[in-house]
């Protein structure tokens, strides 16, 4: 897992995410993460198996702007508001 700060519009409530392998059936659309403190979402149709994403912290507005801290497995961002997470392949227990 690794975390990242963005700095978004404090009037905006979700960032896009786009995940590998996911929203190819039709009339899926984008998906989005709400900006929400505790905000946790396991997106299983994904390439290589489950990929949790958290937000852990939002921030005060300041300027405009507030930072936010999202929790996802191999995250880079290509723009301030829409975030790429990549997920790995999940080994599967059963116990």
């Amino acid at each position: 897992m690794s975390e990242v700060n963005i700095s978004v519009p404090q009037h905006q409530s979700k960032v896009v995410i786009e995940l590998p392998g996911y929203g190819k059936v039709m009339n899926t659309g984008p998906v989005h993460v709400e900006l929400t403190e505790g905000w946790t979402k396991t997106f299983t149709e994904v390439q290589g198996g489950p990929c949790e994403v958290t937000v852990k912290k939002v921030g005060k507005p300041c300027y405009g702007h507030r930072w936010v801290t999202i929790e996802c497995e191999d995250m880079t961002i290509s723009t301030e508001t829409r975030i790429i997470c990549k997920a790995e392949v999940a080994q599967v227990t059963e116990g």
